[in-house]
């Protein structure tokens, strides 16, 4: 009977002592994050590391945006008046970088893999004379982006969507699409009522 209650209780006690730790430890990120500026809903939620955030255009993060960095650090970076908006209740995963020279958006309720890269510029020229492209990079409600997949400049990615792992996305696609490849395409439809959030 001890050894019964041992394996039940102790790992439920460690589970509620990691939870507290990571909201506690989500309090103080979302103290230090107001003092340099970023608009935060209430706070955040950090497992592991703290994610590097370089704020120095305008950034917002909505409610409990949760940010696990157990291994390879998140890093979000906004340029001198630039944008970034991050929505409720995201969930943001190990080694994701998200990069705003312009304008990023990400809706409420997604859940971002591991090492997943959202950019809303090209960085270098392609020809002679070009300049690197930038534009606006919307990420709707409820979207899945899996682990390594890339969102480039000038990209919309329609509510509850989901964008398989490795994927390059270089262009736009509606609401409950399933998205994968290289270059990214069209594979199928998410079946969802509009209220439906994924877990």
């Amino acid at each position: 009977m001890d050894k019964v209650l041992h394996r039940v209780i102790v790992p439920t006690m460690r589970h509620k002592i990691e939870r507290y730790q990571r909201a506690i430890k989500g309090l103080v990120v979302s103290v230090l994050l107001r003092f340099k500026g970023v608009k935060v809903a209430d706070r955040v939620v950090i497992e592991g590391r703290s994610p590097f955030i370089v704020p120095d255009g305008d950034l917002y993060l909505g409610s409990r945006i949760s940010f696990r960095s157990l291994y390879g650090t998140i890093r979000i970076i906004i340029r001198g008046g630039a944008r970034l908006s991050i929505g409720a209740r995201c969930f943001i995963n190990n080694g994701c970088s998200i990069e705003s020279f312009s304008d990023v958006e990400i809706g409420d309720h997604c859940l971002i893999g591991d090492s997943v890269q959202i950019m809303d510029n090209n960085y270098h020229q392609i020809s002679e004379g070009s300049l690197p492209r930038v534009a606006r990079v919307r990420i709707g409600r409820n979207v899945w982006l899996a682990n390594r997949c890339l969102i480039l400049a000038g990209v919309e990615i329609g509510d509850h969507s989901v964008v398989g792992a490795g994927a390059v996305v270089t262009k736009s696609f509606p609401p409950r699409s399933i998205i994968g490849g290289n270059p990214a395409r069209l594979i199928g439809q998410v079946q969802c009522s509009d209220d439906w959030i994924r877990r």
